[in-house]
């Protein structure tokens, strides 16, 4: 009977929800999560089509730049873990889906000089090269983003092409702007509530921003 009891005791403090002074508790609890998530990559998430067109920053080919993400999202979780007082037993179990890293030959600057190649700004995929014709591209402000909603899958995962026109001095061309999406699953030996997942994902979202991800929408959680 005695031993019973502190199996009981056992499971019933796995499987409880968590919280520490000062979370935030509302919402549903569950031991999983849905994050979807709409970006702009960085270079790290991206690797050049041949060796010769490497751009400093690039993963060397796609298993590494998927294995890249897995290690900056697992970093992330852990950090937001820590800095929303949430204490598990382990972390949560991630797994990816929709993600493939972009194959890409990125300009050495601003100019386009051929179809299908890419710019960069701080680090950061914006534009894909479209046409024959050349000109300069100003960077983008998070107000002048737009995104498209025509879907499609792309040839790199779930990357989608979305199309805005531009002129400058030197001509006028068609800039492309990137977005891939992908959706992480998070899972976990403790149950969460809502709140606390919607907590990690603002966090995960400042991370992977400090490591050059442009976020086109908000982290969005389902449980």
């Amino acid at each position: 009977m005695f031993w019973s009891l502190v199996l009981l005791a056992e499971v019933l403090l796995i499987f409880r929800p968590i919280f520490g002074c000062g979370t935030d508790v509302s919402g549903a609890p569950s031991t999983s999560a849905q994050f979807q998530i709409t970006f702009q990559p960085p270079l790290i998430f991206t690797y050049p089509p041949s060796i010769t067109t490497y751009t400093t920053g690039q993963s060397i080919n796609n298993a590494s730049a998927s294995n890249r993400l897995i290690s900056e999202l697992n970093s992330a979780v852990s950090t937001a873990l820590k800095s929303n007082s949430i204490s598990l037993i382990s972390a949560p179990m991630l797994s990816v889906s929709g993600f493939s890293g972009l194959a890409a030959t990125v300009e050495a600057g601003a100019n386009c000089t051929a179809d299908k190649n890419y710019i960069q700004y701080s680090g950061t995929l914006i534009y894909q090269c479209s046409g024959a014709s050349s000109g300069s591209t100003e960077a983008p402000t998070t107000q002048a983003v737009q995104t498209s909603t025509d879907g499609g899958d792309g040839a790199e995962g779930d990357t989608t092409i979305s199309a805005t026109t531009s002129a400058s001095a030197s001509g006028t061309f068609t800039k492309i702007l990137v977005q891939q999406s992908m959706q992480v699953s998070a899972n976990s030996t403790q149950s969460l509530y809502l709140a606390q997942w919607q907590e990690i994902a603002k966090s995960v979202q400042i991370a992977l921003e400090a490591k050059n991800m442009v976020f086109l929408d908000d982290i969005s959680v389902n449980i």
